[in-house]
């Protein structure tokens, strides 16, 4: 059996980050890492220089800070976590419409690109993306957009095999 010889076609699931990445990806902005140094050091000389009388709360100040750091990190967890959940429906929801015409043993059937395997004959029509690595048995005038590969804007040129 092909598949046995060659393998499946499908592509490994890219796993989602956690919650909690996105949290430490957020904190590793610059500007709050600056804010988080000016926080402790603020609560530190604050509380140090004050007035015994003061000094139960000199430390407001730098916690506000934290508090500020603490509130922006989470919302720009939150919004990056949410975009990415979203960014992985309509991945799922495109790569279900990925249909394609091939004959399979003397047989026209439509399969899923990650059903096709070696050996199978893919029917193409303009504006198609190719599924997989092929050979062009019979065409005309068949022109390919390499450019998300290669780099090159031009249209590139296929013959036949």
């Amino acid at each position: 059996m092909r598949i046995n010889r060659y393998g499946h076609n499908r592509r490994p699931e890219r796993p989602v980050k956690s919650f909690c990445e996105f949290l430490w990806i957020a904190l590793e902005d610059f500007t709050l890492r600056v804010l988080i140094v000016a926080a402790v050091v603020s609560m530190t000389l604050q509380t140090a220089v004050a007035e015994p009388k003061d000094r139960s709360h000199a430390w407001i100040e730098g916690f506000a800070i934290l508090i500020a750091v603490a509130v922006c990190s989470l919302v720009a967890a939150v919004n990056d976590y949410q975009r990415e959940l979203q960014f992985q429906q309509l991945n799922k929801v495109a790569d279900h419409k990925k249909l394609y015409s091939v004959k399979r043993e003397g047989e026209l059937m439509e399969l899923h690109h990650s059903d096709l395997m070696v050996g199978d004959l893919v029917v193409l029509r303009e504006g198609m993306d190719i599924p997989v690595d092929a050979l062009l048995l019979s065409s005309c005038e068949v022109f390919t957009d390499e450019s998300a590969m290669t780099g090159e804007t031009e249209p590139v040129r296929k013959d036949e095999y």
